[in-house]
């Protein structure tokens, strides 16, 4: 187990095969899928994702990725957190998805804000951004806690989606 950042609540480390069956039921659950797009469909499907995750971040560097994020407490996962290129910008977003069982915990704003000082103070970025439907409040409510200020809409993952921006 490869720990990326660790914060007062959550270990942020890199994915491995056997979080497939855990990442699968956070997936299945249709609150959580509802703003987000194609996901797997089975425990297989899932470990080819992941596998291709960290072929892929490891390609880069390993400076950027998608992440798992583990409750101290529990050592459950729940949920993940990425800071990364957002595909056809040149931006760096963070973003996150948590299980139901992790909302309201603070542990998106929590994991999000590890991934942003992670990337202004170790990748010496000037700028993160953050895309979000424009329905998912509780997402919009999590770049307002990070501090990120809103700029309108961007075209991403194939959606009209809310930009917010944070530079130090």
């Amino acid at each position: 187990m490869t720990i990326v950042l660790e914060t007062e609540h959550l270990t942020i480390r890199h994915w491995e095969e056997e979080d497939a069956p855990a990442l699968l039921e956070i997936y299945q659950d249709p609150e959580v899928r509802l703003y987000l797009g194609n996901l797997a469909q089975s425990v297989e499907e899932q470990i080819e994702r992941l596998r291709a995750i960290k072929a892929r971040y490891r390609e880069g560097g390993d400076r950027f990725g998608s992440w798992a994020i583990v409750d101290k407490t529990t050592g459950e996962l729940v949920g993940a957190v990425m800071l990364k290129p957002l595909p056809g910008h040149d931006e760096i977003e963070v973003g996150w998805h948590l299980g139901r069982s992790a909302w309201g915990k603070g542990y998106a704003t929590e994991a999000g804000r590890a991934c942003i000082q992670y990337g202004f103070n170790q990748l010496g970025l000037t700028r993160i951004v953050a895309v979000v439907n424009p329905l998912n409040t509780r997402s919009i409510a999590v770049t307002q806690r990070l501090g990120m200020r809103p700029e309108g809409t961007v075209t991403a993952y194939e959606k009209e989606l809310a930009f917010f921006v944070l530079e130090p």
